[in-house]
């Protein structure tokens, strides 16, 4: 594997990882607003608001850290990486 294709290999993981960074942060605030809405529209009081708000961040997190994990475990089942080679570097044909 050339330094070319390494560095291929770096940019796409790089990318991979982004993107499911980003991704996992933008459900988790859409996840959050959904389970938020009825207090932000004023709907609920007292202590089932402070239920709906504890529900909509736990919700929301952990949307957004399966979305994460979910991206980055298909990348590495979809890309594997090749053996390693413990040999020397004259070993190396």
């Amino acid at each position: 594997m050339g330094e070319t294709d390494r560095q291929a290999a770096r940019d796409a993981i790089t990318v991979e990882i982004v993107f499911a960074l980003l991704t996992g942060i933008l459900l988790t605030g859409l996840t959050f607003l959904v389970f938020s809405a009825p207090v932000l529209l004023h709907l609920v009081h007292g202590r089932t608001r402070s239920v709906w708000l504890t529900t909509a961040i736990t919700a929301g997190v952990s949307v957004g850290v399966l979305r994460t994990v979910g991206v980055l475990r298909r990348y590495d089942r979809d890309h594997p990486r090749p053996p390693a080679h413990h040999g020397t570097p004259d070993d190396r044909a």
